[in-house]
């Protein structure tokens, strides 16, 4: 396996610095302009060979995170194009394909919308990346470079990304037209003092980059926690030196960083220690009030040490320690009793109640999903509540909604849990079992379905992830 040092994006960030750059307002000397082009063009080269596949390939998530700068340059050629999770063929004109796959900043906008598309989605998220890579966007000033004898190939540049900016695909150039073209944006390798190499230059830029890792080794990643909001996917992470950070879509400010704007660099949220913040419609902060949002970290009132949280759409539970006993608290939108700590449903609860559990059972963690609540014990069996529409709760009960936590009969060595609106889905590691209840297609075109009462076993971990990986492809 290749070691690569760096990423594009890290590229991105030091490569002024490299070249005593002061600001993105100051055009690039001729060496830089002449290497960010180099760089540009590898990786047109890299998609160009994907698009050219028999049938052709869509990688669906170009950005600086998944282009890699290898680390000992072999061929003549530094570029690598990574992370093809996202990757589906192409193979006819008609196709359609899943929408809203990527990175968002990247990301069409017939992607985004949901509307049919090609390679040429790929093609947007380059032009994205050379905006960031030249330092500029395509309302940039075309006089930025009048002082230099390359000016109008910078202009050539320019229309390069207004014209893969298209809003129709159809009307974007190929990878293939674009390096065609590669003469009249990319600066000739004569006008470059013939005494400096690139890969001297990239040298400098890798060994600023492993100064700033480091400095930055004392503070390694200990923990951390994914989860969407309605614009995107949001990411907490916790360091070994008590840090928090975030980044993400941020909708609603649920980071906790004092705005709604999207994140797309971790920004440490210096308030948030065992406190929360965003939407709060149903009183999901438990705050004591509903209608009231936040944007950053408010304290909630539970004095007892805090041993796991989970939020769902609109409640949240949290499991506690009291005495060496844990008991579990809940808050927010109780309209399908998600709640579980009252006799009957209500349009909110805005401060922590206690939540109780028949039997002599310790609970180790909880799972809020969007109208529904589970909880784990520590010798794995699991109990829910709440919405129940598609039997999804696995209790074998035909109301819509359960009010109170009841135990899931004959599931024992549960390990995690994933529920939607229709169905849930209980794992096992110990025994590499799965799980299922709920609602569920039979037949191919989604529109014949039948309900799983109780959990069902479904097979393996790999028969499980081969499932997924059929349905996401």
């Amino acid at each position: 396996m290749e070691y690569c040092l760096m990423s594009l994006k890290e590229a991105i960030k030091l490569k002024a610095q490299v070249f005593n750059r002061q600001s993105s307002d100051e055009p690039m000397d001729c060496m830089e302009y002449y290497i960010t082009c180099e760089l540009l063009l590898e990786v047109l080269e890299c998609v160009r060979y994907l698009h050219e596949l028999k049938p052709p390939v869509i990688h669906r998530d170009i950005k600086p995170d998944n282009i890699l700068i290898a680390d000992d340059i072999r061929n003549g050629r530094f570029i690598k194009l990574c992370d093809l999770g996202f990757i589906t063929v192409h193979e006819m004109v008609s196709q359609s394909h899943t929408s809203g796959v990527g990175s968002p900043k990247y990301m069409a906008p017939e992607v985004i919308s949901g509307r049919k598309y090609d390679t040429k989605a790929d093609v947007y998220s380059i032009s994205v990346i050379i905006e960031e890579l030249f330092d500029t966007n395509v309302n940039d000033s075309r006089d930025k470079y009048i002082k230099h004898e390359w000016s109008n190939k910078y202009c050539k540049l320019l229309d390069v990304i207004n014209e893969s900016m298209k809003p129709i695909y159809d009307e974007r150039p190929t990878c293939a037209e674009i390096i065609e073209q590669y003469n009249e944006w990319a600066i000739d390798s004569t006008v470059v003092t013939s005494d400096i190499k690139i890969d001297e230059k990239l040298e400098k830029i890798k060994h600023k980059e492993r100064e700033l890792r480091s400095e930055d080794r004392d503070s390694d990643i200990e923990r951390f926690y994914i989860y969407d909001d309605e614009l995107g996917v949001n990411v907490l992470f916790v360091t070994t030196d008590d840090r928090v950070y975030g980044l993400g879509a941020n909708y609603y400010g649920s980071l906790g960083l004092g705005h709604n704007q999207w994140v797309s660099e971790p920004q440490e949220i210096i308030e948030l220690r065992h406190k929360n913040c965003g939407l709060n419609v149903w009183g999901e902060l438990g705050n004591g009030c509903r209608d009231f949002e936040t944007n950053k970290p408010m304290i909630v009132k539970i004095n007892d040490l805090i041993l796991d949280v989970s939020c769902g759409s609109y409640h949240t539970l949290v499991v506690t320690q009291n005495n060496n006993n844990n008991e579990v608290y809940g808050w927010g939108k109780n309209k399908f009793g998600q709640i579980g700590s009252r006799d009957t449903t209500c349009d909110s609860i805005t401060l922590p109640e206690k939540i109780e559990f028949n039997g002599d059972y310790c609970i180790k963690c909880v799972q809020c999903f969007e109208q529904s609540s589970f909880a784990l014990t520590m010798d794995g069996q699991v109990f829910s509540w709440g919405q129940n529409r598609s039997q999804q709760l696995g209790l074998n009960i035909s109301n819509d909604f359960i009010v109170k936590p009841q135990l899931i009969c004959n599931l024992s060595g549960i390990t995690s849990i994933q529920s939607g609106s229709l169905n849930t889905y209980f794992s096992s590691h110990y025994n590499n079992q799965v799980y299922f209840c709920g609602q569920y297609y039979t037949n191919n075109n989604n529109n014949i379905s039948d309900i799983q009462l109780i959990p069902k076993l479904l097979g393996t971990f790999h028969e499980f992830s081969n499932i997924q990986s059929n349905f996401y492809i």
